[in-house]
């Protein structure tokens, strides 16, 4: 996976490197969700806000 991986909000920032995981859709989604509420996050959003958003995108 390369390129991208430096840009803010990216998996591969909070994803650990070598690491295999067991369910690895669900990692990198999880990832994805973790770099979008940072970014959220550093725009000064409520917690309210970012919370609300994550509940919106997360099945189930």
């Amino acid at each position: 996976m390369d390129g991208g991986g430096g840009l803010a909000g990216s998996a591969q920032l909070v994803l650990a490197a070598g690491v295999h995981h067991l369910d690895p859709q669900s990692a990198v989604f999880e990832g994805m969700l973790s770099g979008w509420a940072l970014q959220q996050r550093t725009r000064c959003l409520k917690s309210a806000t970012i919370t609300s958003r994550l509940r919106l995108v997360r099945p189930g």
